[in-house]
């Protein structure tokens, strides 16, 4: 797959994600893909997530635990296989109520047949909030 092929099956994922539609995202990644995310030192999202499973668990939890108020990524920009998005995000830890805003970074990593084949997530901030 190329470059603009990578950058537009992101914007279907995070279309698909503010419609609630995981199965959409979970079409575009690989069995054996690596989520790793980096939040806030406190917060139950952190680690590795893997396979098709793992990423389910992930899904699960944010939907369990945030309440999203907004959510844009926004540039999105890619080359070769790996595409970066930047964004902004606000939302509501459920257990406490306390609102979290800021920026974000994910970076994708795909395999030769167009799969997500690693993602990562960056968001700073958030200490304190679980």
């Amino acid at each position: 797959m190329g470059t603009s092929e990578n950058t537009a099956a992101v914007v279907a994922a995070y279309d698909a994600f503010g419609r609630g539609d995981i199965e959409a995202i979970l079409a575009i990644t690989a069995e054996d893909t690596i989520w790793q995310i980096h939040a806030s030192s406190d917060s139950p999202l952190n680690g590795e997530y893997k396979g098709l499973d793992g990423v389910v668990e992930f899904f699960t939890k944010v939907g369990s635990l945030l309440e999203f108020a907004r959510f844009e990524m926004a540039p999105i920009a890619a080359e070769g296989d790996t595409v970066v998005a930047v964004g902004d995000q606000e939302y509501t830890v459920t257990s406490t109520g306390t609102v979290v805003t800021g920026r974000l970074a994910h970076v994708y990593t795909f395999s030769s047949d167009g799969k997500v084949a690693h993602f990562e997530d960056f968001e700073p901030g958030g200490d304190g909030a679980w």
